[in-house]
């Protein structure tokens, strides 16, 4: 069964995902310990946070269709405890 979200999904979900990582480097100190040392992330965060920084702009109509997203889904999915 195909799951019920439109196309641009995956890129929307990175670009979330991006943007905590672009979180976790600039706020690190503060969200996780003192000693936190920016430079000191591993590849998959320091990637996450080049990729938010060249598409941040993208962020406000990507969370918008994550948010829908989930509107979609539940006009799709049927209804719980009807018997399928």
């Amino acid at each position: 069964m195909a799951v019920p979200v439109p196309s641009s999904f995956p890129e929307d979900f990175a670009l979330y995902w991006a943007m905590l990582a672009f979180g976790v480097r600039a706020r690190g100190r503060t969200l996780l310990a003192p000693d936190f040392d920016k430079h000191r992330v591993d590849g998959l965060t320091l990637g996450l946070d080049r990729r938010f920084r060249a598409n941040f702009w993208r962020l406000p109509a990507a969370l918008w269709r994550l948010r829908h997203s989930r509107v979609t889904y539940a006009r799709a999915e049927p209804a719980h405890g009807d018997g399928g």
